[in-house]
């Protein structure tokens, strides 16, 4: 009898426990999603549209163009055959992501394809230091160097695809404040779109400036004091504190209407077919010289030029020639958002283009330029090619490819870019820099006669599709 109390007893006692844990438990729910109730009250009521875009593209600045920062030393910390097979397998996979970029942040959103790309690109840095850590003598900075690749190219293929549909979106929710307004609905597409990619390109240009110089003072002072190697292996693990700071800030963000681009998830398949149908279109392919051409520029100064900075003016300068190609992309931007609407774009892709060329033809010659503050120059000219194509080609593909296309179209101008890129990787290990130069003047020279194409087939298809809508009852 005494045994059937106690188990009794503990019966009850048990299921009270089991109750009031479910009710502590229901309390913790019910208190984090207030918590979350709140905060996105919070959100919507202080922090504007405009104001989202501005922390949305600062997050994004400090977290991709902060590991661009970093990979430039690569060529230096890195063994040159880890440097050189590791890279070109970085931009290899990113190719192969750029592929599924545009299916990836149209499930995740703009917010959930930078959070994904922040936290892996932490993985990525973190390997990175230890690879320098280890020293470019050490067999392990093959298995760690390697391993981190693999994350970042499915990072960095996510998080700049995502900024096609911000754009895209940010511009339609704010188009949609104008419509009581006596403008043209495209003129104001338009005017938007390239207004937020020149904001876009200023405020990269500030955050690498400020980047920039810090890191080439922190170089140049614990390069005095301590060495050229401890300098550069305390610089890794303290500018990784940049991206838990642009992690944070994506506490501030929401997620963009889309209304009218598509609204919904879609399912794979259908995201398959979207993608293939812009493929059959001529036109993303005749504006791919663009991104083929800052690809090949981009990967090319790395090859060519980073090595012979370190080695004739130190590690601190590559920091200052990137702070001098920044500062560039401060006025120009701005000043082609306000030139375009009346010069057109062609203007700005044939500049674009001769840019390109004067890279390699003004190494073939005077090469002497890389042996001192000469090689400046280039890195100049790479501040005006950024500045261009990201005000410029990129307004142009969004006026071919707008609203629910603008993801998949970024996601091909990453295959494209990313896909020059590993090519010229690739071919450092066997060619000369001079060699690898004539393939960016071939390259670049058809810049201007594929937009112009582009151009025509697009007029050509709006007159059709005129011409149908009139035949119409």
């Amino acid at each position: 009898m005494q045994q059937v109390a106690s188990a009794s007893f503990a019966s009850e006692a048990s299921t009270s426990k089991s109750t009031a844990t479910g009710s502590s438990m229901a309390t913790e729910t019910d208190f984090d999603k207030r918590s979350t109730s709140a905060l996105k009250a919070w959100r919507e009521k202080h922090i504007s549209w405009t104001g989202n875009f501005y922390v949305m593209i600062l997050s994004h600045i400090l977290g991709v163009a902060l590991k661009n920062q970093l990979f430039e030393y690569t060529a230096i910390v890195l063994a040159p055959d880890v440097a050189s097979l590791g890279n070109g397998l970085l931009f290899s996979g990113n190719v192969v992501v750029s592929f599924f970029a545009g299916t990836i942040v149209s499930q995740l959103g703009c917010r959930g394809s930078q959070v994904l790309g922040h936290v892996l690109m932490l993985g990525f840095v973190a390997l990175l230091s230890v690879c320098v850590f280890a020293g470019s003598g050490s067999s392990l900075q093959w298995p760690l160097y390697l391993t981190g690749v693999a994350i970042a190219s499915l990072a960095q293929p996510v998080e700049n695809t995502m900024m096609g549909p911000l754009v895209e979106l940010t511009s339609q929710v704010l188009a949609a404040n104008l419509k009581d307004q006596d403008q043209d609905a495209d003129v104001a597409m338009r005017s938007l779109r390239s207004g937020l990619l020149v904001t876009f390109t200023v405020c990269v240009s500030c955050t690498h400036i400020v980047v920039n110089g810090l890191t080439g003072c922190l170089l140049q002072v614990l390069q005095r004091t301590r060495g050229k190697e401890f300098a550069i292996t305390a610089m890794f693990p303290a500018l990784s504190a940049f991206i838990f700071f642009a992690l944070a800030m994506m506490v501030f963000t929401r997620e963009p209407p889309q209304a009218e681009c598509g609204g919904g998830r879609k399912s794979l398949g259908q995201e398959v077919r979207n993608m293939c149908r812009l493929w059959q279109d001529p036109r993303i392919w005749l504006l791919g010289f663009a991104p083929l051409s800052l690809g090949l520029a981009n990967a090319w100064k790395l090859v060519a030029l980073s090595r012979e900075a370190n080695k004739h003016l130190g590690a601190h300068a590559v920091a200052y020639l990137l702070l001098v190609q920044s500062l560039g992309q401060i006025v120009l931007p701005k000043l082609i958002g306000c030139l375009l609407p009346r010069t057109g774009a062609g203007l700005w892709f044939g500049i674009g283009a001769l840019n390109y060329m004067l890279m390699p033809m003004l190494y073939w010659s005077a090469t002497s330029l890389t042996q001192g503050w000469g090689i400046m120059a280039w890195y100049v000219m790479m501040g005006i090619a950024f500045s261009i194509y990201d005000v410029v080609a990129r307004t142009v593909v969004l006026e071919h490819f707008p609203k629910e296309q603008a993801g998949y179209a970024f996601a091909t101008m990453n295959v494209q870019m990313f896909a020059t890129q590993a090519l010229m990787f690739f071919l450092g290990r066997q060619k000369s820099p001079s060699e690898l130069a004539a393939l960016l003047l071939v390259v670049s020279s058809c810049m201007l006669p594929g937009y112009l194409l582009a151009e025509c087939l697009r007029k050509r298809r709006s007159a059709e599709q005129s011409g149908e809508q009139a035949t119409q009852p």
